[in-house]
């Protein structure tokens, strides 16, 4: 995959600038493919209701394989999981902060 984006708060970039973007309690760090339904997966499945930062991954911090998510919202085509612990803050970079 040559494009990976993965949806964060804030707070969150400024924590994973620093030490990288790590997997969640169910050992998962998830992504997208696409930055074009970014904002809908922001809102409709995390529950963003202000903002939201996008971060751009390098493909290069991928060291596991990539998995379809397990969602079923019309925006699974684009949604993809990595059961990886810490893709590292190098191959991280922030593509923007938006507002809804």
């Amino acid at each position: 995959m040559s494009k990976l984006f993965h949806i964060t708060t804030l707070e969150n970039y400024l924590e994973i600038s620093k030490n990288g973007l790590r997997a969640s309690a169910d050992g998962y760090i998830y992504l997208l493919t696409s930055k074009a339904n970014a904002a809908y997966v922001a809102k409709n499945q995390l529950g963003y209701t202000d903002n939201f930062g996008l971060l751009k991954i390098n493909s290069e911090g991928i060291v596991k394989e990539l998995e379809a998510d397990n969602v079923g919202e019309i925006t699974a085509f684009q949604q993809r999981r990595i059961k990886q612990d810490l893709i590292e803050a190098e191959f991280i970079s922030l593509e923007g902060m938006y507002k809804f």
